[in-house]
């Protein structure tokens, strides 16, 4: 029983007590003799209670005298009965003062009763002995309310205090140990509330003791989603304290104050308090547990489909673990090897030295690694490179070895291919740029101390740009390797090839890059031996070509430099070489030239302009003239060709004929084009927002820029950028261009006339385009070449050519324009003839944009 409960039991029998004296009191007063009997039996059988009560009960008349007290009462105190009886209250305790601890409490306790007599007291007495009671006093009133007395209520409560201390201790014991465990322990009512909640609780669910006591375990733990499959599974728990998860240990959902949702491992137990059920719960956050057995499995996945070798055994050398790999190489099954010791791969290569200091490493604790020859199921012998570890306990005691290996076989294969990349070229198989020269060396080397010669022969296709452009990269490509086939049957199958062992020559064939080869050629007894060589070598690269069924004509040019006489290391045989080359596409292409001193300069020269022009182009160097055409007729201005200058800082004005050659040779005269073909249309807009109104400006389409597949986006972006309309701009382009390839050049003139472009055939009569193709042409002008215009007047055939080609044009609705005009005899005879426009130093030389703003004032020359 409670002390709360225990005390208002007490007080319920002091009030029926007191109720009972009262009325004794009132009705011996009031009533007749057999009432006072009927009365005074009640008050017998009220004291026979009293005297049988395991409390101490004493009772004080008005002036605080004692008139009354059970047996109980003496006993606690340790009194004699009826010692204390008709003597007053304070003075008869006296002799219990010294029970007390704290005595002079107890005395001013009773003086505040007896002063306040309309109060009730309640408290407990300490005494020395460590027993303790619980004191209850109430006042004694007649039915007039009239003060008659006190009664004193003790108990000895000290059991049950001691009860309530074991009680709580144990409460302290079991919550001491609930919050040492790793664990969550929870514990719930019947109705889902929360009743213990350990630290490792606040920890797991992030909620305080304080936060979580009382408060329902559904909103506290259980994930949305889970709700209410739980409350129906806690309402059936409640009425039978069974479950589906009852005695049980399951991982399940859980949430936290932070809304994180984790996995925990539960396990429920159902327990009856006051007769109710109740749930208790251990759970464990198993987050970590499960990142680690996703690590594990993983790592696990990782080592089973791991392409190397992992064997793992136990410290006596059985076999444990055997992925996927070692059954790839040794050709066991895992079943086969599980059980085993290594020894069942054992080759017979490695002695017992071997295999001795095998084992003394590994059992030391250290790392052995070797290339171990195994054999295979079937016998097979197999290289790998073996890494074998130990493996410890926590007390540091070998437990396991794990051996790793890699298969040889496959290193070595890669090593063979990282070898190829990084010395032979991809697309022909020759060895490369970075082969040669280490081979260059040992050639140097080898003939320096023989005392002998060796020729390096610099081999370059001619025009190779022009295939890449016109029939696309991958004909290139095809035509790069088709000529590295020739020369390599050709080396091989020539006179030069050399014999293991003997004196003849030995050749060596390399691709230095782009559409550039060299040969070397090694003891060769003079250099007549290498121009032998290198004018087969011609012959058999002019052969035509069949690529992709179409039929390719190609040169090359070849340099030639000898050691010792041009160069004792490697980049002076290779510039010389270089430099020679060069020389032969300067006299025409289609033959070889020896390394000449004289010549080193001039080339020299040559390859340095492309530097030079790059950066004058970078600079602002390049600048356009415009010379204008003129009506045959009027001599009025109808439009001006563009023509490129390089104001050099040094040299000054440099003439086109003098870079431009050079130019189309590289993607220079692409960059030069787009330069000409912007700037002009720009001026354009600058004259016609000045007020004049140029017909046209003619701008010189090289044949490379005219084969790009970008040549339709590059004008429109050059017109665009200007403002200006395609009618102003007029595109001259070569005879010899539109012959390469004419369909395709039909094709895209009719793209450029459909813009509204102008277009002119440049130079015609110098080429040799087809009748039928002219008439399929979607022309404006033919420009009739300055050669027939010079000798006009001296040369019969000339003039008859001139006066064929004005027919013809105008029989073809063309327009005609005659450049080079220099005299008035030849101004006189193509007017005569019906030529259409006139273009010339008669006239005027190119200008500059500034002087040709002058001229357009003049407007007629």
């Amino acid at each position: 029983m409670s002390e709360n409960g225990r005390t208002d039991n007490g007080t319920s029998m002091l009030k029926s007590y007191i109720s009972c004296m009262e009325e004794l009191l009132s009705v011996l007063e009031q009533t007749s003799l057999v009432q006072a009997r009927t009365l005074e039996f009640r008050n017998v059988i009220l004291a026979t209670q009293m005297e049988t009560s395991i409390d101490g009960i004493l009772v004080v008349d008005g002036d605080d005298v004692i008139i009354s007290h059970n047996r109980r009462f003496a006993e606690m105190w340790g009194l004699d009965a009826g010692t204390i009886k008709s003597r007053h209250h304070v003075q008869a305790l006296q002799s219990v003062l010294p029970l007390l601890t704290d005595p002079a409490l107890f005395v001013a306790r009773l003086h505040y009763l007896y002063e306040h007599r309309e109060e009730t007291g309640h408290d407990e007495i300490a005494l020395k002995d460590g027993r303790v009671f619980d004191r209850y006093s109430a006042p004694m009133k007649g039915a007039d309310g009239d003060y008659y007395g006190r009664v004193w209520y003790l108990r000895d409560i000290t059991d049950h205090l001691l009860a309530d201390l074991a009680l709580r201790e144990s409460e302290e014991k079991f919550r001491a140990v609930a919050d040492a465990a790793p664990d969550a322990v929870i514990m719930v009512d019947n109705k889902g509330a929360v009743q213990v909640w350990n630290k490792a609780a606040e920890r797991i669910f992030g909620y305080s003791s304080a936060e979580a006591l009382g408060k329902s375990i559904h909103r506290l733990v259980i994930p949305p989603g889970f709700r209410k499959e739980h409350l129906r599974g806690f309402h059936s728990f409640r009425k039978s304290g069974q479950g589906a998860l009852v005695l049980k240990t399951v991982e399940v959902p859980a949430v936290r104050k932070d809304g994180a949702e984790i996995p925990v491992e539960l396990s429920l137990a159902a327990i009856r308090l006051k007769g109710k059920w109740c749930a208790t719960a251990i759970a464990r956050d198993i987050s970590e547990r499960r990142q680690a057995e996703e690590t594990m499995r993983k790592l696990s996945l990782a080592v089973e489909g791991s392409s190397d070798w992992i064997l793992i055994t136990d410290k006596n050398g059985i076999i444990e673990y055997a992925n996927r790999a070692v059954e790839v190489m040794s050709g066991y099954r895992r079943e086969e090897l599980l059980g085993q010791t290594p020894r069942i791969f054992k080759s017979g290569n490695h002695n017992e030295l071997f295999y001795s200091e095998l084992w003394a490493t590994i059992l030391s604790g250290r790392t052995f690694l070797a290339i171990i020859s195994n054999r295979g199921k079937n016998g097979g012998l197999f290289e790998v490179f073996h890494t074998i570890t130990p493996l410890r306990d926590s007390a540091g005691a070998i437990t396991h070895f794990v051996s790793t290996a890699k298969d040889m076989t496959q290193q070595k294969h890669l090593e063979e291919k990282i070898r190829l990349l990084a010395y032979y070229d991809e697309l022909t198989g020759l060895p490369n740029r970075a082969f040669h020269r280490e081979l260059m060396v040992k050639t140097i080397e080898h003939a320096r101390r023989y005392g002998q010669m060796f020729g390096a022969l610099c081999i370059d296709l001619d025009n190779f740009k022009r295939i890449n452009d016109t029939l696309g990269l991958s004909v290139g490509d095809l035509l790069l390797k088709t000529m590295a086939d020739r020369l390599s049957t050709f080396l091989r199958s020539s006179d030069f090839t050399a014999r293991p062992g003997g004196d003849e020559t030995v050749e060596l064939l390399y691709r230095l890059g782009g559409d550039e080869y060299l040969v070397l050629l090694q003891n060769i007894g003079q250099a007549k031996d290498a121009a032998l060589v290198a004018g087969r070598l011609l012959r058999e690269l002019a052969r035509p070509c069949i690529l992709n069924g179409q039929e390719v004509f190609i040169t090359a040019s070849i340099g030639i430099s000898l050691y010792p006489d041009d160069g004792e290391n490697v980049d002076d045989l290779l510039k010389n070489a270089d430099a020679a080359m060069y020389l032969a596409k300067d006299q025409g292409r289609n033959n070889y030239q020896f390394y000449s001193k004289s010549h080193s300069a001039a080339v020299f020269e040559t390859l340095t302009l492309e530097s030079k022009l790059r950066r004058g182009l970078d600079h602002g160097e390049l600048v356009l003239f415009y010379q204008p055409k003129l009506d045959a007729t009027t001599r009025a201005i109808h439009g001006m060709e563009a023509l490129i200058r390089w104001m050099h800082p040094e040299k000054g004005m440099i003439m086109p004929g003098s870079f431009i050659p050079f130019a189309e040779t590289s993607d220079l005269i692409v960059q030069i084009g787009e330069f000409t073909l912007r700037t002009a249309c720009r001026q354009v807009k600058l004259w016609l927002e000045a007020g004049f109104k140029p017909a046209c400006v003619a701008v010189n389409v090289s044949g490379r820029q005219f084969g790009r597949t970008d040549l339709i986006e590059v004008v429109k972006g050059a017109l665009q950028q200007a403002g200006i309309s395609p009618g102003h701009l007029e595109l001259e382009i070569t005879e010899g261009t539109i012959m390469r390839n004419p369909e395709e050049a039909i094709r895209t003139m009719h793209r450029l006339k459909e813009m509204g472009i102008r277009l002119t055939i440049d130079d015609f009569g110098t080429g040799y385009s087809s009748l039928n193709y002219l008439k399929q042409f979607p022309l404006d002008f033919l420009k009739i070449d300055q050669s027939f215009v010079r000798n006009v007047a001296t040369s019969h055939s000339d003039r008859a050519i001139i006066r064929a080609i004005i027919a013809m044009a105008h029989s073809l609705n063309l327009k005609l324009v005659a450049e080079g005009v220099e005299t008035e005899e030849q101004f006189s005879f193509l007017r005569e003839q019906g030529c259409d426009e006139l273009q010339g130093f008669l006239f005027s030389r190119p200008v500059a944009a500034e002087a040709f703003s002058a001229l357009l004032e003049r407007g007629v020359l």
